[in-house]
């Protein structure tokens, strides 16, 4: 007849863990010089460490650091990291990256533009005044506009406090440096005066 031994049983190895969920949320506070990047993470139930890769392209180059440790939960957490020392009036790419036993995953890809360059302030030229005669003088000077319109003028008077402005004058928006000039009248004799 039949015989049959005793039973036995195997158990198979553990299930592997699945890679994180990983989303990629628009980022913030963007600046002229700064944003925030951020994202959420779903570590599926292992251990997963997060963060972002980002660039001036959708081949990114950079990666954010430290890596934030999400957890190993099964519901989404969020995370963020602040970039500084960015270039104003630039596109950005980012995505969100998060890694555990069970593989890496990647959020989708998002951009965001930086906001526009500052205009920079006029770059301004006291010169030496001319005509100058017992009673007046022409005071003398040159503005850059930077790109900006721009008005110049000059601040004078017998000390450094000046307490007088001449009237203003329009200069222009463009990048090189543009004379102007000022007639002052009715001056006291045998004085000295400071101009700027």
């Amino acid at each position: 007849g039949a015989a049959y031994g005793s039973d036995r049983s195997f158990t198979t190895s553990a299930c592997p863990a699945p890679a994180p969920t990983v989303v990629t949320s628009p980022a913030s506070n963007v600046s002229a010089s700064g944003a925030r990047l951020n994202g959420s993470a779903n570590p599926n139930g292992a251990t997963t460490n997060a963060w972002f890769e980002w660039g001036t392209s959708v081949s990114y180059g950079n990666a954010t650091a430290p890596q934030s440790n999400v957890g190993s939960g099964t519901s989404a957490v969020s995370y963020s990291f602040d970039l500084g020392s960015l270039q104003c009036g630039t596109t950005y790419h980012f995505r969100a990256v998060g890694q555990n036993s069970g593989g890496t995953a990647y959020g989708s890809d998002r951009s965001f533009t930086t906001s526009a360059c500052p205009t920079p302030a006029p770059t301004v030229v006291t010169s030496p005044a001319s005509n100058v005669s017992a009673s007046g003088a022409r005071l003398n000077g040159s503005a850059d506009p930077n790109g900006a319109s721009t008005s110049a003028w000059f601040q004078w008077g017998t000390t450094t406090g000046y307490g007088n402005v001449t009237a203003g004058t329009s200069v222009g928006a463009g990048t090189s440096p543009v004379s102007y000039s000022s007639n002052l009248s009715a001056l006291q004799c045998g004085t000295t005066y400071h101009f700027l």
